[in-house]
C-alpha cells in the first residue's frame, strides 16, 4: 500500500513524479496514435463514399441507356409486326382503294 505524500522522502517523491510523467507521456502517444487512426479511417470512408458515388452515377447512366434500348426495341418490334402484316397478311388486310377518291383506275379494259 502506498504511503501518503507527506510521509515520502524526496527520492520517493521524485520517483513518483517521474512515473506519473512517463504515464502521461504514454497516454499522449496513445492519443496521437488514436487521432492518426481516426484520420486514416475518415480518409478511407471518404474514398469509399466517392467510389459509391461514381458507381451510382454509372448505374443511373446504364439504366437510362437500357430504357432507351428497350424503347427502341419495342418500336422496332411493332414496326416488324406491321411489315410482316403487309408482306404476309391476307388480301383483306391490305389497303384496297374503293375508287371513290376521284382517282382513275389503272385497269383500262
Amino acid at each position: 500500500m502506498e504511503q501518503g505524500i507527506e510521509n515520502m522522502s524526496a527520492e520517493q517523491l521524485r520517483d513518483l513524479v517521474l512515473e506519473k510523467q512517463n504515464q502521461l507521456h504514454t497516454h499522449q502517444i496513445q492519443a496521437r496514435e488514436s487521432e492518426d487512426q481516426i484520420a486514416w479511417y475518415k480518409r478511407a470512408i471518404e474514398g469509399f463514399e466517392n467510389k459509391v458515388r461514381v458507381i451510382e452515377e454509372k448505374n443511373e447512366s446504364l439504366l437510362k441507356r437500357l430504357q432507351d434500348i428497350l424503347e427502341k426495341f419495342s418500336s422496332m418490334k411493332f414496326e416488324l409486326s406491321q411489315m410482316k402484316r403487309l408482306v404476309f397478311g391476307s388480301k383483306r388486310e391490305r389497303f384496297v382503294s374503293n375508287g371513290e377518291d376521284g382517282q382513275m383506275s389503272l385497269l383500262l379494259m
